[in-house]
């Protein structure tokens, strides 16, 4: 079980903004586990109020951070993020000297042999640079298509560099990044089995 916020905690709308509130809760979204939502946080409320008095004050949604959660909600639905099989990667340095990698988390959501996703989340307030290696049984051999869901690049890379370099990720500071893999034998199928 986790959350950004409950009742005995100040709102995550006032204690984040941005791309750091972006990362938090796209991070929240994509651990393993049950996720939990306070009342308001995805609409921005941003005023804790004790619930022993049952009531609280009208606040008027953010639009930005209401925007923000629809994103996530519309990208996420076609992934297999929350309905596969997960495992929290170990990102390794991009290159000897850039500690970066230790700033970023990356989750794996797997639910058959041809379609995964990885979460990728620099907590840094620096920009962050990784390598990351899918834990994908039967992946060399096959050429994957990459998508990045939250923004607008695709790509397609080879499932042996997968498998022993890793694939590289270079994110802004709290940069919060969804990418969908799928293999190139089963790129005609239209619908993600992990809907």
């Amino acid at each position: 079980v986790h959350f950004l916020e409950n009742h005995d905690e100040r709102r995550i709308a006032s204690v984040f903004q941005g791309d750091e509130l972006r990362a938090a809760a796209l991070l929240h979204l994509a651990m393993p586990g049950m996720r939990l939502f306070h009342d308001g946080q995805d609409r921005g409320f941003r005023q804790h109020t004790s619930v022993h008095l049952k009531r609280r004050p009208f606040e008027r949604p953010s639009i930005q951070i209401t925007s923000m959660y629809d994103l996530l909600a519309r990208a996420l639905k076609a992934t297999c993020i929350g309905k596969g099989d997960p495992k929290v990667l170990k990102p390794t340095r991009a290159w000897p000297d850039n500690d970066t990698s230790d700033d970023i988390i990356a989750i794996q959501w797997r639910k058959d042999e041809w379609n995964f996703d990885i979460a990728v989340i620099n907590l840094g307030a620096r920009r962050g640079q990784c390598r990351v290696k899918p834990e994908i049984e039967n992946a060399s051999g096959k050429r994957w298509q990459m998508l990045e869901l939250l923004g607008e690049r695709s790509s397609v890379r080879e499932g042996d560099a997968m498998q022993s370099m890793g694939l590289l990720f270079d994110l802004a500071p709290h940069g919060a990044e969804v990418f969908h893999f799928r293999s190139e034998e089963h790129t005609s199928e239209l619908q993600s089995p992990c809907n």
